[in-house]
């Protein structure tokens, strides 16, 4: 009976809790009640216009959906090419935790529509056969955003607290403009934050890519394409934009271009700073201790970030059948936190047993290099050889100050603080090189080959000392060095053929 008891009351505990999030759905319809695909649908907070907390797009039905929605009040927007936009409110809260808004009529802007000669159109999220394209620009967090800020309304991907990306329950490969690139992490661990959206063109979600791409990909590929500008002659184009709340924002952009016949040349450079507060509540059970069976945490942090790119290309076609270019990407990105947790243990009949605050100031300082070079040369019957060469070097510095206070029940201090320091230095450098031929077979199929090496060194230190007698001491079981080399040479072959339906049988 006894057991009985507990298990019910954690079974209403789990159910109350699960409880404290909703839903948002409804229908978007133009003003002649034709379906409206592709809407951006946000919801922001009614405090911080800045920060989206949920975003989706309309399906083919004009039907959207967001769900695991925290309680509270927020601002609902729609958002499309050619219509008005659309807010308005909706509350959260216990009585109504699942709404449904209906129908919602969009507007279509006839001053836009008849002042712009529209000479192009692309949809916000464009169907292939090798997955979808999102156009980055049809999607409103560009602004003032970085890359996680438009992953997290791709469809079929998710991307949690920490930055960390996965599709399909899987870690896809990230891409950038093609090539496994430095941009993106020496080490295979992408961190979205430091990529602006402002120079994303668009996003390619790969869920069934073919046998070229690497072996990292049979989980997919994400490849973002950066902006470049293809128009003849001298072009440039600048932006600023700034955003306030619980996440200040600023960033600037500018892109020049001048493309000839046989020259192209491009130079671009956008830089990105913002600060972040946060506030989380921990709250944990330990039930094989008496002694501290209850710890609470609460903890807070102030984290501000900066981050600069810049770009340049030289693209150089002295015919129809050849081509050169070389490109360059250099990317800072500097953060420091500075973050307070107060831990607070009880026995299992809640008298106090110990407490302590923790006080640390992380700084880290982040470059990257990158050089690329490609040679094109296009034989008759559309055949095509390639050849491409990108090295990267990648430079990451991180140096925390930790300071421990003992705290007495009434929050007094006990002693002296313990001091502590960290550091993780890690120096990194990549190196892809590969060839690649492409041979149309009259009009029934495509034969495609190439070789590709990957050469990759890996060098990280980590070093934590401790405050002893006024020197800090180097903690041997909490220091390690590791070194990591990889070299890997890869050969594909991939026909594909068609005969009234497409088919592509591949060998690797």
């Amino acid at each position: 009976m006894r057991y009985g008891l507990i298990t019910l009351m954690l079974l209403i505990h789990v159910l109350a809790f699960g409880q404290k999030s909703g839903s948002i759905s409804g229908k978007v319809l133009d003003s002649e009640n034709n379906i409206v695909e592709f809407v951006n649908v946000f919801l922001t907070s009614v405090n911080d216009s800045t920060t989206i907390v949920n975003g989706t797009v309309t399906d083919n039905t004009g039907s959207f959906d967001l769900t695991n929605v925290p309680l509270g009040k927020y601002f609902i927007q729609f958002r499309f090419i050619g219509f008005l936009n659309h807010q308005q409110t909706v509350i959260l809260d216990d009585v109504s935790k699942n709404i449904d808004l209906g129908t919602i009529i969009m507007k279509q802007d006839a001053i836009a529509l008849n002042a712009i000669e529209i000479t192009a159109f692309r949809n916000l999220i464009q169907r292939t056969d090798e997955g979808i394209v999102v156009n980055a620009s049809e999607n409103l967090t560009q602004i003032g955003g970085t890359a996680a800020d438009l992953m997290k309304n791709m469809p079929g991907v998710q991307v949690d607290m920490e930055g960390n990306l996965t599709m399909r329950g899987k870690t896809p490969l990230i891409m950038i403009n093609g090539r496994v690139s430095a941009i993106g992490g020496v080490d295979r661990v992408t961190n979205l934050e430091q990529i602006p959206a402002s120079t994303i063109e668009r996003i390619e979600i790969l869920t069934n890519p073919s046998a070229k791409y690497d072996a990292d990909a049979e989980s997919g590929i994400i490849n973002i394409v950066l902006k470049n500008n293809t128009n003849l002659g001298t072009n440039g184009a600048a932006a600023l934009g700034g955003g306030f709340g619980a996440r200040y924002r600023l960033n600037g952009s500018f892109l020049f271009n001048h493309n000839t016949n046989k020259w192209d040349l491009g130079l671009a450079y956008d830089n990105w700073f913002t600060t972040r507060t946060r506030t989380v509540n921990k709250q944990r059970v330990q039930y094989d201790s008496d002694d501290n069976h209850f710890l609470s945490q609460p903890r807070e942090d102030e984290r501000t970030i900066q981050t600069q790119t810049a770009r340049f290309n030289v693209g150089y076609t002295p015919n129809s059948k050849n081509s050169f270019k070389l490109e360059g990407i250099w990317l800072f990105e500097g953060q420091d936190n500075y973050e307070t947790i107060v831990s607070t243990t009880e026995t299992s009949l809640h008298d106090f047993t110990s407490r302590n605050s923790r006080f640390s100031n992380e700084i880290r300082r982040f470059q990257t290099g990158e050089l690329l070079f490609n040679y094109t040369r296009n034989f008759i019957q559309n055949r095509v050889l390639s050849i491409d060469a990108n090295s990267a070097i990648e430079y990451n510095r991180e140096n925390t100050d930790i300071s421990t206070q003992s705290l007495s029940e009434e929050n007094a201090e006990i002693g002296s603080p313990f001091l502590q320091k960290t550091h993780f230095y890690e120096d990194a450098n990549l190196t892809n090189f590969s060839i690649n031929y492409l041979h149309p077979i009259k009009e029934s199929g495509l034969f495609e080959t190439g070789y590709k090496t990957t050469l990759r060194f890996i060098n990280d230190d980590y070093l934590r000392s401790n405050q002893q007698n006024g020197s800090f001491i180097t903690d041997l079981s909490h220091t390690d060095i590791f070194k990591f080399n990889e070299q890997i040479h890869a050969l594909y072959l991939q026909y594909t053929g068609w005969t009234g339906t497409q088919q592509e049988p591949k060998l690797k």
